[in-house]
């Protein structure tokens, strides 16, 4: 009876072990689970932002793009504020060249 209580008591404590076991595997699975779902949402969000860059990545690149278009329109504007400065002082010179000949075309009467 001593060998078949041993027995029962080892068979027992077995049990007993053999259900920790089972509940410590339950728990690594939920954690691996809950691992899995966690690096889930990290791909999800990476893509997001990838795709986020993406877009910024566009917005930057067409910003810079009016950037240059704005500076060579200013620059151009530059030159053409320069000319039409030059232009308009020839005018004047030959308008007073014109009057000043008109004038002295009027003393040669």
């Amino acid at each position: 009876m001593k060998d078949r209580s041993a027995t029962m008591a080892e068979r027992d404590a077995l049990a007993i072990r053999l259900r920790e076991e089972k509940d410590a595997i339950h728990a690594k699975d939920e954690e691996i689970e809950a691992w899995k779902l966690s690096v889930q949402d990290l791909d999800e969000e990476r893509e997001r932002l990838e795709a986020e860059d993406v877009s910024l990545r566009r917005q930057l690149e067409d910003k810079e793009e009016e950037i240059c278009e704005l500076t060579y329109a200013a620059e151009v504007f530059d030159a053409e504020k320069i000319k039409s400065v030059n232009d308009a002082k020839v005018v004047v010179c030959w308008e007073l060249m014109r009057e000043w000949l008109d004038d002295q075309t009027d003393r040669w009467d």
